[in-house]
């Protein structure tokens, strides 16, 4: 069963590797099932965090839940 989650992340101005590392393995857990995570409203600091660690290129984000749901579209319907 393919799982898809958006998390929110507009009052989130810092994360840490701890909290960064369940953001990874969440990914790779709905990835292997055939969904996604998308990450919503990233501020500035945790943003910066996906760039430096080169991460932003695997975790998708979006500025509005509307994009971030159409984004799921692009998941094969066979994976759901």
């Amino acid at each position: 069963m393919a799982i898809s989650l958006i998390v929110g992340l507009s009052d989130v101005p810092y994360i840490d590797s701890t909290a960064m590392g369940i953001v990874l393995r969440t990914h790779a857990t709905v990835s292997r099932t055939g969904g996604g995570l998308r990450l919503l409203r990233v501020q500035r600091h945790v943003r910066e965090l996906l760039e430096l660690t080169r991460l932003s290129s695997e975790l998708e984000t979006f500025h509005s839940e509307a994009h971030a749901l159409t984004s799921f579209a692009s998941i094969p319907l066979s994976s759901l």
